[in-house]
């Protein structure tokens, strides 16, 4: 369960940081 958050939390900084920047 850990290794998949870190997975998929890249994923969600980088499209958060898209639509902010």
């Amino acid at each position: 369960m850990v290794a998949k958050a870190l997975d998929v939390t890249p994923q969600l900084v980088l499209r958060v940081v898209g639509k902010l920047g």
